[in-house]
């Protein structure tokens, strides 16, 4: 072999040499980060991660990321010099439990890397539950039939419990007692999901003027978010109690009584009308109103009275009991009406309580329906 024939094989050495350092190897620069780190459930977490065209330029390079085995994020570089770098992100809504974040480069091996062993980064992710969320249980409704009733008869009572809280509930309990708490039922309630309800029917013997009393969860096993709100109060009057013309009796003494003058350390009744559906019978329809009862005194007040309109019509008169401040609790009653009636309900309507605000007793809502026939 001449020197010439040893000059050209060094010659193709090197240049073999200089073109396999220069092969391209796509490879991630940094670690994959996150934002917030640690994340909890709820949180919207950045993952963020750097990678380099490391010895050539790139073409209609692609990048894929994700959680688990979900991808999340996907794009496409047209070009890329050799030795440039690029940084990308995607944004995930975190759940609990224990995950794992990924990136890829090139996942249709197009581009010609000489390295495709380095080409997916992955980060282990442990996010916590958050802020734990509560059930909240109240009563929703309190419905009797028949709706008109004469002491002795039997009636059906369809209580309803519902969750309004941000997590599901555990088993608990209902409850119902009359005025001289006596104990007319217990039942167990199964776990109420959120937003989920619970129906049950009992069937009590009418008595005139009872003021019955139901409450869910007596047993405090639901950590509640709003434990003031579990009990239904409300007094049942007989038909009997009825002038024939329908409207309740009541004592005209109780109405006329001066108003009194205003504390601004005593309760502070408010009334407001939660809800209103239409219910159709054969021959008429009633509208159900439910309604919420609330102290927001300073002091409990004392049993009195309340009244529900409709238009000019004296359809509810009822004895809402003591409140403490904070409680509030619901309750529903049936009115019979034209289209476009105005549903009055007033609190201490015999002024038995001297209220830090005197003007804030009465609530009035328009209800207008198109289908009244």
């Amino acid at each position: 072999m001449n020197i010439k024939t040893l000059f050209s094989i060094g010659i193709i050495f090197l240049f073999s040499s200089m073109f396999a350092s220069a092969a391209l190897d796509l490879q991630f620069s940094t670690a994959i980060s996150q934002s917030p780190d640690p994340a909890s459930a709820g949180n919207v977490v950045t993952f963020t991660v750097s990678f380099r065209t490391t010895g050539g330029a790139v073409t209609n390079l692609k990048i894929i990321g994700g959680v688990d085995g979900t991808q999340l994020f996907e794009r496409t570089y047209a070009s890329i010099l050799a030795d440039k770098g690029r940084t990308d992100t995607f944004t995930w809504p975190a759940t609990a439990g224990s995950h794992t974040v990924w990136f890829e480069l090139d996942p249709g091996h197009t581009s010609g890397d000489s390295n495709y062993a380095n080409n997916r980064i992955e980060k282990a992710v442990t996010v916590g539950g958050g802020p734990a969320g509560k059930p909240d249980l109240y009563i929703s409704s309190v419905t009797n039939s028949p709706t008109k009733f004469s002491a002795g008869d039997p009636v059906t009572l369809t209580i309803k419990v519902a969750n309004k809280g941000t997590a599901d509930s555990p088993a608990s309990d209902l409850f119902m007692k009359d005025q001289n708490g006596k104990v007319l039922m217990t039942y167990p309630i199964n776990g109420i999901p959120q937003g989920g309800q619970f129906e049950h029917s009992i069937v009590w013997t009418g008595a005139c003027d009872t003021v019955l009393t139901i409450k869910v969860d007596t047993l405090k096993k639901a950590d509640e978010s709003d434990e003031n709100n579990n009990t239904w109060l409300q007094t049942m009057k007989c038909k009997g109690m009825l002038n024939v013309d329908g409207v309740p009796k009541f004592p005209v003494q109780d109405l006329v009584q001066p108003v009194h003058q205003e504390d601004p350390n005593g309760p502070d009744l408010q009334v407001r009308i939660v809800s209103f559906k239409k219910i159709k019978h054969e021959d008429h329809e009633d509208l159900y109103i439910s309604y919420e009862v609330s102290n927001w005194g300073k002091v409990a007040s004392v049993p009195c009275a309340m009244t529900g309109k409709s238009g000019t019509k004296t359809d509810l008169f009822t004895t809402i009991q003591a409140v403490s401040p904070g409680i509030n609790f619901y309750g529903e009653y049936t009115a019979k009406y034209p289209a476009g009636i105005e549903i009055i309900l007033e609190i201490d309507t015999n002024n038995k309580n001297v209220e830090s605000d005197e003007h804030n007793n009465i609530c009035k809502k328009k209800i207008i329906i198109l289908d009244s026939k």
